[in-house]
């Protein structure tokens, strides 16, 4: 596996197209001063909505902020994520958070005055003026967090300490992204090189058990050493989340946390009881995990390992590239064409490099198209990590492109569905597609790792 020093070293076309968003910063600073002009005209509003016509001139100004404002908030937060050691990008990353404090201190009045109206006056406003249909389902939801919207005046307090309820995810993001030191590793030549998230990937999957062991402790080691900050930090976020659902009178954190996308608390804690129900297989492929490595006792440094010696391969970005877009192929040619693109026009950042933020993500932005992260290795799991996140992209992708603004996004309860569609699609593909037996153990073994990992 290539490894690199820095952004300087990578293909053009293996990086993010930022330009998408803005041309430069001097546009990211105009659109930003016209959001500032635009807030102000939102607080107008405060005390000032007396008609249909009010209403809907709000709602219409408050989506044209949001529009403007999740392009100044996503370029800064992509930025920042490429290297988030740069101050300058924390800088701008930080102003974009401020701006959304002014935007949620702004409107801090409207949820109040919108569930002080009586429903069926609502419902006569929308029928006087046609444009108020577009926000019709939006508004009419609201009531259902009557219970749960404070007084105008608390409103606004809760606004301006938002900032500070997502400080402990910042900070640990900080910490695990820009401040980690991990511990040092024997490289293949037997010097002594300090282990990356890449290389840590690799060698936890190494038949070695002694490698395997040397590079599980290298990487813990700075988290162990930061034990009580990280625990600090999340107990700090934790009591937020408790303090958040008092304050809004809901029965629990967990409530506060499914209300929003209408899930019963029973499902979720359905969930929980059928894994447990069912966690005889899981038990089972622990143990013979245990018996076909030949260990004593299993450890945390023994889950990843394949259990097929000598199948694994190395796939390049490309060839995993074209090797997803084969194996999505039954979705259909419409959606295939649309993939490549997003290896065409760059909205995939495809390398780890110092500093980059961990792991990987899709984020769709409305009015522009989906910008996807990875950390590729060139191996089977970076192939699977790319079919995946772009399950999401090409959902994000659809959503926005046949979907108005106010419903564009998605819940978080339906986002997995596309992304892991994906994942079996490229299983089965590969399965069929395999003649060598091993190879094709390899792969179950994969498949069987990815629901200890995915689902329990």
């Amino acid at each position: 596996m290539q490894t690199f020093k820095s952004r300087d070293e990578l293909k053009i076309e293996e990086t993010w197209n930022l330009k998408d968003i803005y041309e430069d910063q001097a546009n990211w600073e105009k659109d930003y001063q016209e959001v500032l002009k635009m807030t102000e005209k939102l607080k107008t509003y405060d005390g000032h909505i007396q008609s249909a016509q009010d209403l809907f001139e709000y709602l219409r100004l408050s989506e044209e902020v949001g529009y403007i404002y999740n392009k100044l908030y996503v370029f800064a937060m992509l930025q920042a994520d490429l290297d988030t050691r740069v101050t300058s990008s924390q800088a701008l990353l930080d102003r974009a958070g401020k701006l959304g404090q002014k935007i949620s201190n702004a409107s801090a009045f409207f949820m109040p005055f919108l569930l002080s109206l009586e429903e069926q006056t609502l419902k006569g406003y929308i029928k006087e003026v046609e444009g108020l249909k577009y926000f019709e389902e939006d508004l009419l939801d609201s009531f259902r967090y009557k219970a749960h919207v404070l007084t105008k005046e608390q409103e606004e307090v809760l606004s301006q300490i938002g900032e500070a309820f997502s400080a402990p995810q910042k900070t640990f993001g900080m910490i695990n992204n820009a401040d980690i030191k991990f511990g040092e590793v024997t490289n293949e030549d037997g010097e002594r090189v300090e282990l990356t998230r890449g290389m840590y990937s690799k060698l936890i999957e190494d038949d070695d058990r002694d490698k395997r062991k040397e590079a599980y402790f290298a990487y813990y080691q700075p988290y162990v050493q930061l034990k009580n900050t990280i625990a600090s930090t999340l107990a700090t976020a934790i009591k937020n989340n408790v303090n958040l659902s008092k304050l809004r009178n809901y029965p629990s954190a967990l409530e506060k946390s499914l209300f929003g996308d209408q899930v019963p608390k029973e499902v979720y804690d359905n969930l929980i009881m059928s894994t447990k129900q069912n966690i005889g297989p899981m038990h089972k492929y622990i143990h013979l995990r245990k018996k076909l490595l030949g260990v004593e006792e299993l450890r945390a440094y023994d889950l990843s390992v394949p259990l097929v010696e000598g199948a694994k391969e190395e796939i390049t970005y490309d060839d995993g590239f074209a090797l997803m877009v084969e194996a999505l192929k039954p979705l259909g040619e419409e959606y295939i064409t649309i993939l490549k693109t997003f290896k065409e026009n760059r909205y995939i950042d495809v390398r780890e490099t110092p500093g980059k933020r961990s792991g990987a993500y899709n984020l769709g932005l409305y009015g522009v198209h989906p910008f996807i992260l990875l950390n590729h290795r060139d191996d089977l799991d970076s192939v699977f990590t790319l079919a995946h996140e772009s399950g999401h992209g090409m959902h994000s992708y659809y959503s926005s492109k046949y979907q108005p603004q106010i419903s564009a996004g998605y819940s978080i309860f339906v986002a997995e569905v596309a992304s892991t569609v994906n994942e079996i699609l490229l299983i089965r593909h590969l399965i069929k597609t395999t003649k060598d037996v091993q190879k094709k153990k390899h792969l179950l073994n994969h498949f069987i790792d990815s629901f200890k990992g995915t689902f329990f």
